[in-house]
């Protein structure tokens, strides 16, 4: 007796499943807008009926185009670099790339992974994903290379290339210490994703290294975004509770300290010393340079670049590889020593 055969899920399925006409359905297969309500309902559907993944299966059939899928979740400094760079990269292999700012919307990062798929990308870039992990397994699954930028997915076979975020944030809090720095807080990211997890592991792990006291009001949520480093940073220092130092997990986010400092009427360095993750030409400009941890944009555009050049017209099964890159810790002015900053500001 031959096994039952399974049968595709159709346009008709998605409909009926979502409870929506086929013509909304359409709609929203062809990239047009649909209700909020509606797409819900759909992407419900489709993952439910597994329809996404019969299409991807029927187009990646096809043959594959020089075009590379990029998804990152802003076009920030550190990114439009990176952007330019792999771009670049990619031109000197006659591939042209196709970048989607998602803003860590799942809406748009599955509108974006639609259309790379329609296009045929020989390969896709993620940067600052999450809950994407379905949708990746389908495209390696037929064949297309999955390259997790700085941003990790255990669970999708991919090629990995990563940030030692967790060792350089260890670091900074070390030459703090060094510094004679006890009472350090930290910005943190959005801790649900793992870049966030491993800058504020590396936080932790270098304030026990050193002895320092770990305390929960030393941390304060900032969700990579400039406004709420400013309104965390504003609550924090209302308390009474005043660190020496501080690290920022993101330059976003050392922007809008920077801003409560100001307002606060507080200098950096001579009332608190400052390091940021990221580095910016405006922190550069400033009367006291910022002390940064910089990611090496160029050694990971190359990286991503040979990966790309390796891998995308190979027709072999995806093996996962992991390239593990340091940051590059710059000094400048943004930090004194603790016995020396509370003499400025006695004077």
């Amino acid at each position: 007796m031959k096994p039952e055969r399974q049968i595709r899920a159709t346009i008709v399925d998605v409909a009926r499943e979502a409870g929506l006409s086929i013509g909304t359905v359409s709609n929203y297969l062809n990239g047009q807008t649909v209700r909020r309500s509606n797409r819900y309902k759909i992407e419900t559907a489709i993952a439910a009926l597994s329809f996404s993944r019969n299409q991807i299966a029927v187009s990646m059939k096809t043959t594959k185009s020089r075009l590379v899928g990029m998804l990152v979740p802003s076009l920030s400094e550190f990114h439009g670099a990176i952007v330019e760079k792999i771009s670049a990269e990619l031109q000197d292999q006659k591939r042209a790339l196709l970048t989607y700012c998602h803003n860590k919307d799942p809406a748009v990062m599955a509108y974006a992974l639609n259309f790379f798929q329609e296009q045929r990308v020989c390969a896709i870039i993620v940067a600052g994903h999450s809950g994407l992990e379905g949708r990746l397994l389908d495209f390696s699954k037929y064949g297309i290379p999955i390259i997790g930028l700085t941003n990790d997915s255990p669970d999708v076979p991919m090629y990995r290339v990563l940030t030692d975020s967790t060792d350089a944030a260890r670091k900074a809090v070390g030459y703090l210490s060094g510094l004679g720095h006890r009472e350090i807080s930290v910005i943190t990211g959005d801790l649900n994703e793992a870049t966030a997890r491993e800058r504020f592991g590396g936080y932790r792990q270098g304030m026990e290294e050193w002895g320092l006291p770990l305390d929960d009001r030393l941390v304060i949520p900032g969700h990579y975004q400039s406004s709420r480093a400013y309104a965390a940073l504003e609550r924090s220092f209302s308390t009474g509770r005043k660190p020496s130092a501080i690290l920022s997990c993101s330059g976003s986010m050392t922007f809008g300290a920077l801003r409560f400092f100001r307002d606060a009427g507080m200098q950096v360095p001579a009332d608190i010393s400052l390091i940021s993750f990221d580095d910016s030409r405006a922190f550069q400009l400033r009367d006291a340079p910022i002390t940064v941890l910089a990611q090496p944009t160029e050694d990971l555009a190359r990286t991503v670049g040979s990966v790309i050049s390796r891998c995308a017209d190979s027709e072999d099964q995806i093996h996962p590889s992991i390239e593990v890159k340091s940051y590059e810790f710059v000094k400048r002015e943004s930090c004194l020593a603790f016995e020396t900053s509370s003499k400025i500001e006695k004077t």
